[in-house]
């Protein structure tokens, strides 16, 4: 969310992948440029199971749950937190910077979910 008020693109919070109707951008770097018309979005957290994991037993994909990150000084729970079950997955959270940054998280933070 910080880039894109940053960058002045108006977009919203969405599953990732759902692009349709979304703001496009142009990507500018060192080999060129690319157009993009649509593809900008906020991505909804969420949280890749797979369905060997216990965890998928007490949800379906599209559930919601809570995620709940303990560090040192910023610990959160992270409500409205879609589940997406399939056997492509390994159990992984998916948060944005931003909300990494709020909760003080690192590559060693653990969550747990409820």
């Amino acid at each position: 969310m910080t880039d894109a008020r940053k960058l002045k693109i108006n977009t919203e919070i969405r599953e990732s992948g759902d692009i349709i109707n979304s703001p496009g951008c142009v990507l500018i770097g060192p080999n060129g440029k690319l157009k993009k018309n649509q593809g900008v979005i906020i991505a909804k957290r969420h949280i890749h199971v797979n369905p060997s994991d216990e965890i998928a037993k007490f949800f379906k994909s599209g559930d919601e749950c809570n995620l709940k990150i303990k560090t040192k000084f910023r610990s959160l729970v992270f409500s409205q937190t879609i589940i997406r079950i399939s056997d492509k997955f390994n159990l992984t959270a998916h948060i944005d910077t931003d909300e990494a940054n709020a909760a003080g998280i690192t590559e060693e933070t653990f969550g747990e979910i409820f």
